[in-house]
């Protein structure tokens, strides 16, 4: 039995604001840990509420490592969490949302994975749940399908959650962050997975992820939609050469899908959506034979069927049954 007292080369990072009522069930998942992590670094991203005060005392209470620091200017998850590894001199990192937690095995199948391995591993990618707010939970089965995978095949088709990913600290510390609010996971995940040599695939689920009502992901706005293709477009920059078919795939989840999905939540102006989805067509004519495309879900292959015949009365019907689903 591995003691309570070990701990793991890991340091856990979390972006705030306005996050501490949400931060117990997170907090808890740590505390109970079989094997404690080695440090805990949140930013609180200018909050406007008491988080930072709270978060301030906690760290004075609590046994676990805790470091708080505080942005001079809210600047979203994405540069708080840059800022957070400035402060990690551990060997492994993971990120977590504040109103997400952990199972309390995590630092554990971390731990095993990585010693079994002969501390050669770069990458661990998990799985996750998903919970809701009236406290169901299912498993996430994404990850099922990245098993036995080469590098390029878990590119193309890992979700691009940071926070399912525990990862070489060298390795991220090299990558720089977007500064974008929405999208930016995948900017930061597709750097990490191109960069790995040794990835695991542990489908397990280790994190829980809860679905909020109030959510900016459930509430797109302009920025939204626009910072989707942004997204594409610093992919594209750094990755497309070496991994063409892989990235144009993911043009077709992040232009076809994600940007013309929150487009039409935040009734853009279809001629401006038009000119979007034309720019990615003429950089890939032949994007809807891309192989991987037959791994999206029937809606969504639907859904970008939808967008590359131009049935905008169906894309609009798709996109109000996603509103619906998510509220």
């Amino acid at each position: 039995m591995v003691s309570l007292m070990i701990q793991f080369d890991i340091a856990i990072v979390i972006p705030c604001f306005n996050g501490w009522k949400y931060m117990k069930r997170c907090l808890e998942s740590l505390e109970q840990q079989q094997i404690k992590p080695a440090q805990i670094i949140i930013v609180d991203d200018c909050s406007t509420d008491d988080s930072y005060q709270n978060l301030l005392a906690y760290s004075q209470d609590t046994s676990l490592p805790v470091e708080v620091y505080r942005n001079d200017i809210n600047c979203g998850p994405a540069k708080s969490r840059e800022k957070a590894l400035r402060y990690v001199s551990t060997e492994y990192v993971a990120f977590c949302d504040c109103d997400d937690w952990y199972e309390i095995d995590f630092v554990k199948s971390i731990y095993e994975l990585v010693s079994k391995n002969d501390s050669t591993v770069d990458l661990v990618i998990f799985s996750n749940y998903i919970c809701s707010e009236e406290n169901s939970k299912q498993i996430d089965s994404t990850t099922h399908n990245l098993v036995d995978c080469r590098k390029e095949e878990i590119l193309a088709l890992y979700s691009m959650s940071l926070c399912r990913m525990a990862i070489r600290s060298e390795i991220i510390k090299r990558i720089p962050f977007p500064d974008l609010y929405h999208a930016e996971d995948g900017v930061v995940a597709t750097q990490i997975i191109a960069d790995c040599n040794k990835i695991l695939i542990f489908d397990k689920p280790l994190y829980n992820y809860l679905t909020r009502y109030d959510s900016a992901s459930t509430k797109p706005d302009y920025n939204t939609y626009l910072e989707f293709e942004s997204a594409y477009r610093l992919i594209t920059k750094s990755l497309a050469s070496k991994y063409p078919r892989e990235i144009e795939f993911l043009g077709v989840k992040y232009i076809c899908y994600g940007a013309v999905l929150n487009a039409f939540k935040c009734d853009v102006r279809r001629a401006e959506v038009i000119s979007m989805i034309e720019r990615f067509e003429r950089e890939n004519p032949f994007w809807y034979k891309n192989r991987y495309c037959g791994a999206l879900s029937p809606v969504k292959r639907l859904y970008i069927y939808g967008v590359r015949k131009r049935y905008w009365t169906l894309v609009s019907l798709l996109t109000k049954i996603h509103t619906r689903l998510v509220e």
